[in-house]
């Protein structure tokens, strides 16, 4: 029986990749990738919609586990670092004139905007 066993399997592994080697030959990836995935036996793992907390235990309710998601990226991100930098804050400094922003419009290169220069200068 295991004799007649082996024998199959060898005789249909055999099939496979003649016919894997007939796709590659035709240029047929769709069925030579489809065929190679069931001679090797690869499957898609199914989606989890469960998760476990940190004592080890299994969730399954999708408010919990958005609570969870919730507490892993906060720790994830966690930052003890000051919210001040010293970086100044870039909405001070000189205010913009509108003799300079005439003036960038008509440095500007031709053909550039138009439509947008004239806006800008009727203002």
């Amino acid at each position: 029986v295991r004799a007649r066993i082996r024998r199959a399997k060898v005789d249909w592994y055999s099939q496979g990749y003649t016919e894997i080697e007939e796709f590659g030959r035709k240029h047929d990836m769709f069925n030579l990738i489809k065929k190679v995935k069931e001679v090797t036996g690869f499957q898609k793992r199914k989606a989890m919609n469960s998760s476990v907390d940190g004592s080890d235990e299994i969730i399954s309710d999708p408010e919990e586990q958005l609570i969870l998601w919730k507490e892993y990226v906060e720790r994830l991100f966690a930052d003890d670092r000051q919210k001040n930098h010293g970086l100044m804050d870039s909405t001070t400094g000189p205010s913009i004139t509108k003799s300079e922003v005439e003036k960038d419009i008509d440095r500007a290169k031709n053909k550039k905007s138009t439509v947008l220069d004239e806006l800008l200068k009727k203002h």
